[in-house]
């Protein structure tokens, strides 16, 4: 049986909710919440890490609002509210880390009847089943919505409606490449024998060669009518 079918049926069970904030470009790790406890009274686990320890989301009061999708085009932008107590789970680390600012935040959702085997008081869940869940939803710290003695609210939104990014996220240059020169860890790849300096002109060792980063350079490297491995758009110049 499947999330579906049980959505069908006339007493499908409850629905949990779960939380995670991605908080590793702060130096910190993935940091797991929910408003529910389990049969236990105790903290929600749900899935496994590779370790096969059960993944813990903390229970914590928190107020999640604006997940409503519409046929309108606009796109949501949930409001998390969590408690400014300076204690806690997550309000002294939002004031140190400025608010988590493009931290990504995942929703999970599942039935009751799925979660791990741990969550009831028997020890035991036929049901239990990692991957029977809603499909993940995905959005990112855009901003703090507002801050009081009580509470701090974070606005969220979807990657692409994040403030000032645009799309295509780089720039198109005709002719300029920026990927990494040489090695098979960049995007380049480059890793013969031939060496230029970076006005295009030949030099006679590695220690020399530095790539002037146009398609001129790319061209000496790979061969005139060879399929270029580079980061320039040069069909630009044909736009008026």
């Amino acid at each position: 049986m499947t999330i579906q079918t049980d959505l069908q049926s006339l007493a499908p069970g409850a629905i949990v909710d779960m939380y995670e904030i991605d908080t590793g470009a702060y130096g910190l790790g993935i940091i797991r919440f929910s408003p529910f406890t389990n049969e236990l009274g105790e903290d929600i686990q749900w899935q496994y890490e590779v370790s096969g320890a059960p993944k813990v989301y903390v229970r914590f009061p928190i107020e999640v609002d604006g997940y409503k999708k519409s046929s309108r085009g606009t796109l949501p932008r949930p409001t998390m509210t969590v408690a400014n107590l300076g204690t806690g789970l997550l309000s002294p680390l939002l004031k140190l880390y400025n608010s988590f600012l493009g931290a990504k935040v995942t929703r999970k959702r599942t039935l009751v009847k799925y979660l791990n085997k741990e969550n009831f008081a028997s020890g035991i869940n036929d049901f239990a089943d990692p991957n029977s869940h809603f499909p993940d939803e995905i959005y990112y710290i855009d901003r703090k919505a507002s801050e009081n003695p009580v509470s701090i609210t974070l606005e969220l939104a979807v990657a692409w409606d994040v403030t000032g990014v645009k799309l295509p996220l780089r720039q198109v240059i005709r002719d300029t490449c920026v990927w990494k020169y040489r090695g098979a860890d960049g995007n380049c790849g480059y890793v013969g024998d031939l060496y230029f300096d970076a006005d295009d002109q030949p030099v006679a060792s590695l220690s020399q060669d530095v790539c002037s980063q146009h398609m001129s350079g790319c061209k000496l490297r790979f061969g005139d009518n060879a399929e270029l491995p580079a980061s320039f758009f040069p069909s630009v110049g044909l736009i008026r």
